[in-house]
C-alpha cells in the first residue's frame, strides 16, 4: 500500500485521470462533428483529411518543439502580445501548461479519429439521410437517432483507441517540461521514469500493476459493449 499512498503516484494518477476525462470526450464529439460536415458540407473532402492526418506523419518531437516555440513566456505568441501591447500569458509553468498538453493531444489525433468518422459514416445509405431530411430531422436528430445508433461499433472502436493514445501523451509532457514538469502534467508514466532512474524497482512495479488493472477495466468494459451491440444487431 506504500505506492497508493504516495502523494506523488496519487498526483500522477489524478492528473492521468483529469486528461483522459477532459480530452476523450472533447476529441470524439468534435471529430464526430467535424467528420459529418466533411462528408455533407466539403467537396473536396481527400484534401481536408489529408490536413488533418498530417499532424500523425509528424515526429513527436518535431509537434512539442513547434509548441514550446508558440507557448514559450519567449515565445511566437507572448511576442505577439507584446508587440500589440497586451500582457503575456505564463503558460509553460503555471497550470495552464495542462491546456497546451490537451491542445497537443487534440491537434495529433483528431485526423485519424475524422477519417474513421467519416469512413464509417459513407457506409451509411444516403436513402436513410434523405428520408430524415423530408422528415424535418435537425442536425442533433440525425446524429442521436442516425448516426450514433448505426456506428455504434465504430463509435466504440474510436473511443477505445482514444483511451489507449491518451495514456501515451507521457512522451508530449516528457518533451515539454523534461522529468519534473509543473504539477498539473505530472501523469503517471514520469513518476515510473523518476522511480526507473532511482532503480525503485519495487514502487514501479507495484505502480504499473495497479495502471495496468485500471487500463485493462476500461478495455474490458469497451469490448464487453462492443460485442453486446454486435450481437443486438
Amino acid at each position: 500500500m506504500n505506492v497508493a499512498q504516495n502523494e506523488a503516484f496519487r498526483l500522477s494518477v489524478q492528473n492521468t485521470a483529469r486528461f483522459l476525462l477532459i480530452s476523450v470526450p472533447l476529441l470524439f464529439l468534435v471529430s464526430l462533428l467535424l467528420a459529418y460536415y466533411i462528408n455533407t458540407q466539403i467537396v473536396r473532402k481527400g484534401l481536408v483529411k489529408a490536413v488533418l492526418l498530417f499532424p500523425m506523419i509528424l515526429p513527436v518531437s518535431t509537434t512539442t518543439l513547434f509548441c514550446r516555440i508558440l507557448f514559450d513566456n519567449a515565445g511566437i505568441l507572448n511576442g505577439a502580445f507584446q508587440k500589440l501591447g497586451m500582457d503575456t500569458l505564463r503558460l509553460m509553468d503555471t497550470g495552464s501548461v495542462f491546456w497546451v498538453l490537451v491542445a497537443l493531444y487534440f491537434w495529433k489525433n483528431i485526423g485519424f479519429c475524422v477519417v474513421l468518422w467519416s469512413a464509417a459514416m459513407e457506409a451509411i445509405p444516403k436513402e436513410i439521410f434523405e428520408a430524415a431530411r423530408l422528415d424535418g430531422a435537425g442536425f442533433m436528430t440525425k446524429v442521436m437517432r442516425i448516426i450514433l445508433p448505426l456506428l455504434s461499433t465504430s463509435a466504440f472502436i474510436i473511443l477505445l483507441l482514444l483511451i489507449l493514445n491518451s495514456f501515451k501523451v507521457f512522451r508530449e509532457s516528457y518533451m515539454l517540461a523534461g522529468n519534473y514538469p509543473h504539477r498539473s502534467i505530472y501523469m503517471t508514466q514520469n513518476i515510473f521514469n523518476n522511480w526507473f532512474q532511482s532503480f525503485s524497482i519495487e514502487k514501479m512495479a507495484a505502480g504499473a500493476v495497479l495502471v495496468a488493472f485500471v487500463m485493462a477495466i476500461f478495455v474490458l468494459l469497451l469490448q464487453r459493449q462492443l460485442i453486446k451491440k454486435v450481437y443486438e444487431k
